[in-house]
């Protein structure tokens, strides 16, 4: 059974379309093992564990820079255990700062606990634990190591980071690093984070999208104590092809040799790729100006799609829309129809209507981006191949067996769903891409 739903619109249609839900959620791969995939979801989709960054600032000691390293811990590398009506998770986070000629030179160790209200949330790839930890250091290039260790099972995660700190100069105009940030605010929420009158919760992958639409940055200007005029300053959005993707002016009065500043950018409608902040602050009185540019990501967002490339936003529903939804789809003109009829589609099929997740549609588009990062073939994107067909469709097989080297046959898969009581077969065409070969059945033919 495939996860497709007809429209009702009879009274009889919308009871048996309700009873069909409820067992497709029951049976169907897709809805039945939707905790279990979003767990598998860290390794099939490339989700790092522990996730590392860092950003440099002026230092109270004249001649050092303050170093801060962030980390984002994804529930994914903890064993939990209930405990009263919570589930938590204890760790224990080593960071090792190495100079150049790999001597320790600094560290320090964390130990603490992740905790969570519901079960689901221990397999949510969405959540995630942020912290943070500062070093004053003298400019240059260091290599540092964290090594994160769940203290209920014993095992490691470890993630390395290369530094690269320059010093902001004595009594002159410049610019800090940029620490790229998340759910930014004033510093009422606590000490956590605080920098001066903001709350700057750090970004740790520097990603950006669907989940985190608007950009939010905190940096410092440096000036000399007798040259406090007002600046402008310049905030650019480059494409990794260079060209400039938007941009925004503000004014800045400083009121001390060091100003804290929090951007904001809308990120809305930039398509999923690689981007660069350029930071541009401009005195007109002595005409002169300093910069600084950071790179940064806009994830694999759908309502990016919708907005930049509907066309291909439909197609890729074609293993769960039926004729009529595609067309309805396709029929929206401007872009506000298109984003409405494209929620309204994916509320439709929400199994927990009453919750702000929708598991069904996190899954299929979380089975989309693992078809594209391995199954992509000389620039045909992998969920158009026969292998992103099967396993957006079914999900992960339950086993594979692959045929490389038989003497009397091309290399091929058997790819099995005993759940489904289902197998198929790909064999390869002899250039490395794998081709359906059994079953041919009207579930996946017309797909083709």
């Amino acid at each position: 059974m495939r996860l497709n739903q007809d429209t009702a619109k009879s009274s009889v249609w919308i009871i048996l379309v309700a009873i069909s839900v409820i067992l497709t959620w029951a049976v169907v791969p897709l809805s039945q093992r939707t905790s279990k995939d979003v767990s598998r979801g860290y390794q099939e989709l490339g989700l790092p564990k522990l996730s590392a960054d860092y950003a440099s600032f002026k230092a109270k000691t004249i001649d050092k820079v303050k170093l801060e390293i962030y980390y984002k811990i994804l529930p994914g590398a903890l064993q939990f255990q209930r405990r009263g009506d919570r589930y938590t998770a204890s760790y224990e986070l080593v960071l090792v700062i190495y100079d150049r000629k790999d001597r320790q030179l600094t560290g320090r160790t964390f130990q603490g606990e992740y905790s969570v209200d519901t079960y689901q949330e221990t397999e949510n790839i969405k959540s995630f634990t942020t912290n943070q930890a500062a070093f004053d250091v003298y400019s240059g290039d260091y290599r540092a190591e964290l090594k994160l260790t769940d203290l209920t099972s014993g095992k490691s995660t470890i993630v390395e980071l290369d530094i690269n700190l320059s010093h902001f100069g004595y009594d002159v105009f410049a610019l800090s690093d940029v620490e790229f940030a998340h759910d930014p605010g004033d510093s009422s929420g606590g000490r956590q984070f605080n920098k001066g009158d903001f709350r700057v919760i750090p970004s740790v992958t520097r990603a950006y999208g669907e989940d985190f639409p608007k950009l939010s940055f905190y940096y410092e200007i440096y000036l000399p104590a007798e040259q406090l005029s007002p600046l402008e300053v310049a905030y650019e959005i480059h494409h990794s092809s260079h060209h400039l993707v938007a941009s925004e002016t503000v004014a800045v009065s400083p009121a001390a040799k060091l100003t804290p500043v929090m951007g904001h950018l809308d990120v809305t409608d930039l398509a999923p790729g690689s981007y660069s902040l350029k930071v541009i602050a401009s005195r007109k009185d002595r005409r002169e100006s300093v910069e600084r540019e950071f790179p940064f990501s806009i994830s694999w967002s759908v309502l990016a799609m919708v907005r930049n490339d509907y066309d291909t936003a439909i197609e890729q529903l074609r293993y769960v829309a039926t004729d009529k939804e595609m067309k309805a789809l396709k029929e929206a003109q401007d872009v506000g129809e298109r984003v409405r009829r494209w929620n309204q589609f994916w509320r439709s099929r929400d199994p927990t209507p009453g919750t702000v997740e929708n598991e069904l549609r996190d899954e299929y588009y979380s089975r989309l981006r693992y078809a594209t990062l391995h199954f992509t073939y000389f620039g045909r994107e992998g969920w158009r191949t026969d292998f992103g067909m099967v396993y957006v469709t079914y999900g992960p097989p339950d086993e594979i067996e692959r045929h490389p080297f038989d003497l009397d046959s091309r290399a091929y898969q058997i790819w099995y769903y005993y759940g489904l009581k289902k197998k198929f077969i790909f064999v390869d065409t002899g250039y490395g891409e794998y081709q359906l070969r059994y079953p041919y059945d009207g579930d996946l033919r017309k797909y083709r």
